[in-house]
């Protein structure tokens, strides 16, 4: 859940703009002074800091000392206070992620500075990973291939097969890193200029991604799926849509264990879709969830996973360029809780 600080002189924030982010999935914090920032950043990361009064830029520096919050925006509603700022416009020289109202893009080098960061890294990881993902699986399918076509005179009809079944395998995991690569392309090329449809899907719709998971990875008996019974009325682009809530389910079968269960439970709430996975794996530490990005995994050495941890990141994606919200909620060995939420139509 995103967190935003919200530090104003009025006592509450108007109810509808309130009602606005919480809607969002926005997690909200306020307070009127300064002073009382350090309680209310204590246990958690703030991702956004929106101000309009002034006050001593200690109580700001210790908030920004923090490791979590070395990037976190920080914008200064000071248009009726021009007179008071010319110590926040020489701080704003000394740091990147401060920007005053009224905003224009030059204003905000912290933005642009965090694109271009997330961009340059995004190149690198495809530029060293993509090569060596696909050369794995090729490298194994050569290998096999060369055994059974070598082998023929002495080979057993067991030893083939299981040589076969590893060229399978192999195989599958080849197909499953082009399709998200490709994926990937098309969802990086369009950005928000896709075309979306309005679909009605029912509860089996969700039901048969569940079960198709399920049956993927031998675990027809590792899951429960709970639902309304309502139809669920959308504007998506379904083929993407289903790509995300796939990987996301996909994720709560690869990091948990056969025999631990895996809950998918679909609920109306307001004019909401919520989608909520929750498994009882190995989990992974809460600071990994503020960093996911294009080819970010998760203890990949000490859970044995493979593949360049780009699913999540592109579910994420999808939620997020369809105005919806993606929580995740985690700690090692208690299992993960993801909500997905979508506006019906």
């Amino acid at each position: 859940m995103s967190e935003i600080l919200i530090i104003d002189d009025k006592n509450e924030l108007p109810q509808k703009i309130t009602k606005i982010l919480q809607n969002r999935g926005f997690g909200l914090k306020q307070t009127s002074c300064g002073k009382h920032i350090l309680e209310r950043t204590t246990n958690s990361a703030i991702d956004f800091t929106s101000a309009d009064v002034v006050f001593p830029f200690t109580d700001i520096d210790k908030i920004f000392d923090r490791k979590e919050n070395k990037t976190t925006p920080f914008v200064f509603d000071v248009i009726k206070q021009e007179k008071s700022i010319s110590k926040q416009r020489d701080h704003q020289k000394e740091s990147s992620k401060f920007c005053f109202s009224p905003i224009s893009g030059k204003d905000c080098p912290f933005i642009k500075n965090e694109i271009e960061k997330e961009l340059k890294s995004v190149r690198k990881k495809i530029i060293y990973s993509i090569p060596h993902e696909m050369y794995t699986p090729l490298h194994s399918i050569l290998s096999m291939g060369k055994l059974i076509y070598e082998g023929t005179d002495y080979l057993s009809a067991n030893e083939i097969s299981e040589l076969g079944d590893g060229i399978v395998k192999s195989a599958f995991r080849l197909q499953e890193l082009v399709r998200k690569y490709i994926m990937y392309i098309d969802i990086e090329t369009k950005g928000t200029s896709f075309k979306r449809k309005t679909v009605q899907l029912m509860p089996e719709y969700f039901q048969d991604l569940v079960f198709n998971v399920a049956k993927k990875y031998d675990r027809l008996n590792d899951f429960a799926v709970e639902t309304d019974n309502n139809t669920f009325i959308l504007q998506i682009k379904e083929d993407w849509f289903c790509f995300a809530l796939t990987e996301l389910i996909d994720n709560a079968f690869k990091f948990s264990k056969k025999g631990q269960k895996v809950n998918f439970k679909l609920k109306k709430t307001g004019q909401n879709c919520e989608m909520i996975i929750h498994d009882e794996g190995c989990g992974f530490p809460c600071g990994a969830i503020n960093e996911i990005g294009a080819f970010t995994q998760f203890n990949r050495k000490k859970h044995e996973q493979q593949g360049i941890g780009l699913g999540i990141y592109l579910a994420k994606k999808v939620i997020d360029l369809h105005n919806g919200n993606l929580q995740i909620k985690s700690n090692p060995n208690t299992g993960t809780f993801c909500l997905c939420r979508l506006s019906l139509y």
